[in-house]
């Protein structure tokens, strides 16, 4: 909200929700505020942003950094394979129908709904694994740093971001613990790599 505005505005968010009535049919009620998001749907228009977990106000810029709860998903459901269980080092033993397992679970559903509202939305090309960071400048506009984790599919948001000697970093947090692309990351933010 703006210095001196009485009303306060909508980023992101719904302008209407579905409900359970009293008698538990659904229906469609307006925000509590009566208005319109400016910029789309909340989570940015990802359902898997699910929360903003850092902020920080630098210079007329607002830095958001935001938990996407599909990060790991992604590759879970599509690249993951869990066919067989590790009992211990060297000895594994098969896990029968671990697909259907796989398709049929409550996370399978959420994602195949999260996917069919990014497409719904044109934006099915946004659901892609990694946290996202966005800014507002001076023009009001949010602008993407990253909606794919800095290129690392591991990083599942950005959890801190401060402000040290007058320059601005991010720290991500990540869902992997194995391999190259495990471990968390640090980034310095660099006015002159997103021009004037």
């Amino acid at each position: 909200m703006a210095s001196g505005e009485t009303e306060p505005e909508l980023l992101y968010g719904y302008e209407h929700f579905q409900i359970a009535n009293e008698y538990g049919k659904w229906q469609s009620v307006p925000n509590n505020m009566g208005v319109k998001p400016l910029f789309g749907k909340a989570g940015m228009g990802n359902p898997g942003n699910i929360y903003s977990w850092t902020s920080l106000s630098k210079e007329g810029r607002l830095f958001w950094g935001f938990f996407d709860a599909f990060s790991g998903v992604h590759d879970l459901l599509g690249e993951a394979d869990s066919s067989r269980m590790l009992l211990y080092p060297g000895f594994s033993v098969p896990v029968p129908f671990w697909e259907h397992s796989r398709d049929s679970s409550p996370t399978s559903s959420l994602f195949s709904w999260a996917r069919e509202e990014m497409t719904r939305n044109g934006r099915l090309h946004e659901f892609i694994a990694g946290g996202d960071l966005i800014y507002f400048d001076n023009d009001g506009i949010p602008h993407t740093l990253t909606n794919n984790g800095f290129g690392n599919p591991c990083v599942n948001g950005i959890r801190n971001a401060e402000e040290l000697g007058n320059r601005i970093y991010f720290a991500t947090s990540t869902w992997c613990n194995l391999s190259e692309q495990a471990g968390l990351e640090f980034y310095e933010f660099k006015p002159e790599l997103i021009g004037p």
